[in-house]
């Protein structure tokens, strides 16, 4: 039987291209800068464009704060050949333990899109999610525009399940949320189980 998920340390995970690991304090704090301060990662997000130093510190705080609090769980993606690199984010911003859900976000360095990074990093933590967690649902918003974003949900089984009119509200103006979900019976169904992590 596979243990649940403790929070005594990020778990390490491994896909065929990408290494899953904890977001390091200072060794990451330029890349999470590059990351956010680049327009085109930053523009359906809440944060960023960054200007500063300072902001990429309060994300990785952010994240360091919602681990040890019990709250979410984010991981740094890198290359396989060259982890200590970090090119971008993923993970579970909030885990409802009252209802066995996850809601996930994630974000990639610009010059990684296209080649399937993303979909095979949310594929990973997916699993870790029903596997490890013990989720029953997990969910994602994405900002009405961003259907790259979406595009990469559906491939992964996510059912699109509404529009949420104004949900949004960062960079002085409101933004309509488009929500999906994906249960654990319907991956199960998809491509099921498999390996535990």
């Amino acid at each position: 039987m596979t243990t649940l998920f403790d929070f005594t340390a990020v778990p390490r995970l491994q896909t065929e291209r990408l290494i899953l690991r904890g977001v390091h304090p200072s060794g990451d704090l330029d890349a999470m800068f590059a990351l956010f301060g680049d327009p085109e990662v930053a523009r359906y997000t809440d944060t960023g464009p960054f200007t500063g130093v300072s902001e990429a510190k309060e994300v990785i705080d952010w994240i360091s704060r919602i681990f040890e609090q019990r709250r979410g769980l984010r991981w740094a993606l890198a290359l396989r050949d060259d982890e200590q690199v970090m090119i971008g984010t993923c993970g579970y911003n909030h885990w409802i333990r009252s209802n066995n859900s996850g809601e996930m976000g994630y974000d990639l360095a610009h010059r990684y899109w296209g080649h399937g990074l993303m979909t095979e990093a949310l594929q990973s933590i997916i699993r870790f999610g029903f596997e490890r967690m013990d989720l029953n649902r997990i969910e994602a918003d994405v900002t009405a525009g961003n259907d790259a974003s979406a595009r990469v949900l559906q491939k992964l089984g996510f059912t699109e399940e509404g529009l949420l009119r104004q949900r949004g509200f960062w960079k002085g103006r409101y933004h309509d949320l488009r929500m999906f979900g994906l249960l654990r019976e319907d991956w199960k169904a998809q491509d099921g189980p498999g390996t535990p992590v």
